[in-house]
């Protein structure tokens, strides 16, 4: 791989622990961090043929936009509960 694509990684690191950071601090955003940072892992595990890394990271991809959607409901619940 090009240097290029190991600083882009890189940065697809840090974003990665931006989001984790972020659902720690309860903020919904974070998952829109992890949507993005494992939508480019499983580019990054197919281009190096590592299917089942990539497998997991679809999975992650799954599991963060499920956990958006909730954290929205969620939100939107006790937004209508404390009007």
């Amino acid at each position: 791989m090009s240097p290029a694509v190991h600083t882009a990684m890189a940065f697809v690191a840090v974003l990665s622990l931006v989001g984790t950071v972020a659902n720690v601090h309860q903020r919904r955003w974070g998952f829109l961090c992890w949507m993005v940072t494992n939508a480019a892992w499983v580019v990054y595990d197919l281009a190096l043929g590592a299917w089942p890394q990539a497998a997991l990271m679809a999975v992650y991809w799954h599991l963060a936009l499920y956990g958006y959607i909730r954290w929205g409901r969620a939100q939107r619940a006790r937004k209508e509960r404390s009007t």
